[in-house]
């Protein structure tokens, strides 16, 4: 999880949600001085200020509230747990629509397909979140279509 506002824009640039690459992020904040973002990522900056405004030009720019930048980094954050456990599973990578056929699974109730022991092991914790916030399954469930590449 996240402790504070420097942990979430490392997350979010590391994870690449906003642009392929350190420097690439930093052109879209148009920093001329991309720095200060290396330093973010890097955990060496030392002042509270200066992540701030970082966080703020990233708000300004993207044009997103603070409160949703955290939105976007939990969601990122699951996406990753999940693609990361489905590492754990026998799911035939090989076939470029495996996310799809999860995410069918998953919507049509329907676990016929998926390994036995992932739908006895991570199923049940799956329906959990999607009982807790119906709206975030659904956006986690599409950022994890997006990020596969195995």
């Amino acid at each position: 999880m996240f402790n504070n506002r420097e942990d979430i824009l490392k997350f979010l640039i590391e994870y690449q949600l906003f642009a392929p690459s350190v420097s690439a992020f930093a052109t879209r904040l148009v920093y001329n001085n991309r720095v200060k973002i290396y330093r973010l990522v890097n955990g060496k900056i030392k002042k509270v200020e200066t992540i701030d405004q970082i966080w703020n030009n990233v708000c300004e720019n993207l044009g997103v509230s603070g409160e949703r930048l955290v939105e976007m980094a939990v969601i990122a954050e699951r996406a990753k747990w999940f693609l990361n456990l489905t590492n754990d599973y026998p799911f035939d990578k090989k076939d470029s629509l495996w996310p799809e056929r999860i995410l069918q699974a998953f919507v049509d109730k329907d676990y016929t397909s998926l390994p036995k022991s992932f739908v006895n092991e991570i199923l049940p914790l799956l329906e959990d979140l999607k009982k807790d916030n119906e709206e975030v399954f659904s956006v986690y469930s599409c950022s994890f279509m997006s990020r596969p590449t195995n």
